[in-house]
């Protein structure tokens, strides 16, 4: 009994990790889409000769993005990675905003 209780516990382990390989799968063609729209933001903010940084904006995407859950670890993983997240567009917008000059 105790034999096909771990068997059956580690095909549900092997079940959650396939999810996960699915989820980070989705995750990264969604990270592959920010990218592109942040080379896209750029080359239009170049045109315009608008900056790449407008103080205030991230805070209030981050603010909105935690009103939207109601997971305080969700509230903090959102805390932790979209500042990361907006460093990658704003690296990326300066290094095309260079290509471009």
């Amino acid at each position: 009994m105790f034999y096909a209780t771990l068997m059956h516990m580690k095909k549900i382990l092997d079940q959650k990790r396939q999810s996960l390989a699915n989820v980070d799968a989705g995750l990264l063609a969604l990270l592959e889409r920010r990218v592109e729209l942040a080379r896209e933001f750029a080359t239009i903010k170049k045109e315009l000769d608008l900056s790449t940084f407008l103080p205030g904006v991230e805070q209030q995407k981050i603010a909105s993005l935690k009103e939207k859950t109601h997971d305080p670890f969700v509230k903090n993983a959102i805390e932790i990675l979209w500042p990361v997240l907006f460093g990658v567009s704003k690296k990326l917008q300066d290094e095309v905003r260079a290509e471009h000059k």
